[in-house]
């Protein structure tokens, strides 16, 4: 498979239905689903041929600032994803928000248009008809007589955004899925954030790898041209390493944050998610303000600070990903009539807000967009509790941006607490770690407990008399602080619940990495839970299997 992505827009919307045709029979379709068939390569075709970074003026075409994504899973070499497609299997894609998932399924898509040996369709699952497509070809192409000369051809479904649905939504994409396995005519690649349960699919689990340093500097450098400023990549990656910030440099759209920042007037950086978003959006407006970096005319009596507000209304009314025309043009008007701007035309307005901040921008005539689903549920989270709507009995939902919005408020304990008892899975959790929520961490302890003793299937254990072994997805303990790994050690040794090996077993771990011993009070308790200084813990981490004895816990003789 070559790295060629170049294609004549005209003819491979043509190309990709007549495809589908010879796969399915021609005979056998209605002019509906052509009709459907046309329009989904069309908006294939559209979405795949560019990116759009938050700030940028105007999408970039995606071969100018694309980096090759390297992915990686189990028992396997780091490989690319054209590797990946060659082998013959369905593929789950996982990875962070932000982290390349879309772009590298869309430049996927670009690619494999250019071979005739498959048949590529792209789903972007956050499209309102999406899954009814998704369905509909599943079906057409289960029935279809194929002709004999066709058979050789594969068909690669692309399905992007699983955990950008409901429940419900991602089980009936599940079942879309599976049926599609059943068919054996093609594979799948489906992406989807960490700790999100993919429901009954059957696939190799895979990871994309972190941007490395000649990554980050090709992406620093297309950046730079895109956007019109210079900056020196090895300058830059220099000062993120001196601030502990250099863990952004494996981030795409992180580093695009970074990029904003060092090319606006505000010197200092962030240290988490949370506020590199919020001090890019204060770049944005500052800019506005100043009309420096951006240099934009406009007769709209709003400043930055006000446009904000609308698009924090918009993200909160009527949601962080695709809205319809009409329903952004009513929280626009809500939000104008609060600030005594009704007057203002909100056509222009919602054009210079995507033109200038590029974080909300228009994908046909009748919808729009946000580019990255994390800025979006940073912006109505923050609506969300600027406004006090916030309150954990009353969320409906806990995913991020009720991370972002609990992230935000002075103490989260309360919110994390029901949150953990609420939720299968622990996104949002995590998400909180990662962004550093402010917690008790005594109450948390016992919340997580809690949480394996609720959701116990969420995890495997095997124990006998030499060694423990465990594992789970929800691998999230290298992002806790130690406090609360300690009131989480503390807890674990108490009791034999299979929860409990589960969590110490990881704890200790992290604790090993982290190079702490124990003191002797709690090695005795260690060696008295496990029976023996030299039983073995193996613990399954995102990186591989750890495995160590209880003695490597021991305190330094006195």
């Amino acid at each position: 498979m070559n790295g060629d992505v170049k294609i004549d827009l005209g003819s491979a919307i043509q190309l990709g239905v007549d495809k589908v045709l010879e796969l399915v029979g021609k005979d056998s379709v209605t002019r509906d689903f052509e009709e459907k068939l046309g329009k989904q390569f069309r908006a294939s075709q559209i979405e795949s041929s560019s990116i759009q970074i938050i700030g940028m003026h105007q999408p970039l075409p995606i071969e100018e600032i694309f980096q090759p994504l390297r992915l990686k899973f189990a028992g396997q070499a780091e490989d690319t994803v054209g590797s990946l497609v060659e082998m013959k299997k369905d593929f789950i894609i996982r990875a962070g928000p932000g982290q390349g998932k879309t772009t590298l399924l869309r430049w996927l898509y670009r690619t494999l248009m250019n071979d005739h040996r498959y048949v590529a369709i792209l789903y972007t699952l956050r499209r309102s008809d999406a899954i009814e497509n998704l369905r509909e070809f599943i079906k057409y192409l289960g029935s279809g007589k194929t002709p004999r000369k066709t058979r050789r051809d594969r068909v690669i479904l692309l399905v992007d955004g699983y955990d950008e649905l409901d429940k419900k939504s991602r089980k009936a994409v599940s079942e879309a899925l599976v049926e599609f396995q059943s068919l054996k005519r093609g594979n799948f690649f489906l992406t989807c954030r960490y700790f999100y349960s993919v429901y009954d699919v059957n696939a190799v689990l895979c990871e994309i790898e972190a941007f490395n340093k000649d990554d980050a500097i090709k992406f620093i450098e297309g950046f730079s041209s895109a956007y019109g400023t210079k900056i020196d990549s090895g300058s830059l990656l220099t000062e993120l390493s001196e601030h502990n910030l250099y863990s952004f440099v494996a981030h795409p759209l992180l580093l695009a944050l970074v990029c904003i920042l060092k090319s606006g007037p505000l010197p200092a950086l962030p240290r988490n998610t949370i506020g590199l978003i919020r001090r890019a959006i204060d770049t944005l407006t500052f800019r506005w303000d100043e009309a420096k970096g951006i240099s934009r005319e406009t007769s709209l009596p709003l400043d930055g600070e006000e446009r904000v507000r609308c698009l924090m209304r918009i993200a909160y009314e009527v949601g962080p990903l695709i809205c319809s025309d009409a329903e952004v043009i009513k929280a626009v008007e809500k939000q104008l009539k609060l600030s005594q701007l009704a007057r203002v035309n909100i056509r222009d307005l919602m054009t210079e807000i995507a033109q200038f901040y590029g974080i909300l921008v228009p994908t046909d005539e009748s919808t729009w967009e946000f580019t990255h689903r994390c800025m979006g549920d940073y912006l109505a989270a923050r609506f969300w509790v600027e406004t006090g709507r916030f309150h954990p009995l009353q969320v409906r939902e806990w995913n991020a941006r009720a991370a972002y919005a609990a992230c935000m408020l002075t103490d989260a304990t309360g919110y994390l607490e029901v949150a953990l008892s609420e939720c299968e899975d622990v996104s949002v959790f995590t998400e909180c770690l990662y962004n550093n929520a402010p917690l008790d961490p005594e109450p948390i302890a016992r919340a997580v407990i809690s949480h394996y003793d609720k959701y116990g299937k969420r995890f495997r254990h095997s124990r006998d008399k030499k060694c423990l072994t465990v594992e789970t997805e929800e691998d999230f303990y290298d992002l806790v602080g130690d406090e609360l790994l300690d009131y989480l050690l503390l807890f674990s040794l108490s009791g034999r619940k299979i929860s409990k090996d589960l969590i110490l077993a990881y704890v200790l771990d992290e604790l090993r990495r982290r190079g702490f011993t124990l003191v002797p009070t709690l090695y005795n308790q260690l060696c008295v839970r496990f029976g023996s200084e030299d039983f073995q813990l193996s613990v399954a981490r995102r990186d591989g299997t750890a495995t160590f004895n209880v003695s490597e816990f021991a305190p330094p003789a006195p």
